[in-house]
């Protein structure tokens, strides 16, 4: 006997999966241009990430970091 789903529940699926599929297809292509790069060591002051915390938002507003672009390696994450 075959399992039973709704249609709902099969379109939900089918979505999730097709997603998946597009997310697995954009990273393969940013690995492949990845390997093709020279890898470059982190930048000390933000470890690689081109960002370093420049405070806090409004405190009665919201209490998210605000970032700003490293000065040390112009947001690129690595010093050449």
């Amino acid at each position: 006997m075959k399992n039973k789903i709704s249609k709902t529940r099969y379109e939900e699926i089918k979505k999730d999966w097709e997603e998946i599929e597009k997310e697995a297809k954009e990273a393969r292509e940013e690995f492949i241009e990845a390997q093709a790069s020279l890898v470059m060591d982190n930048c000390e002051k933000c470890k690689g990430t081109g960002q370093v915390e420049e405070g806090y938002g409004d405190p009665a507003h919201t209490t998210d970091i605000i970032y700003r672009e490293c000065p040390d390696c112009e947001g690129k994450g690595y010093i050449e």
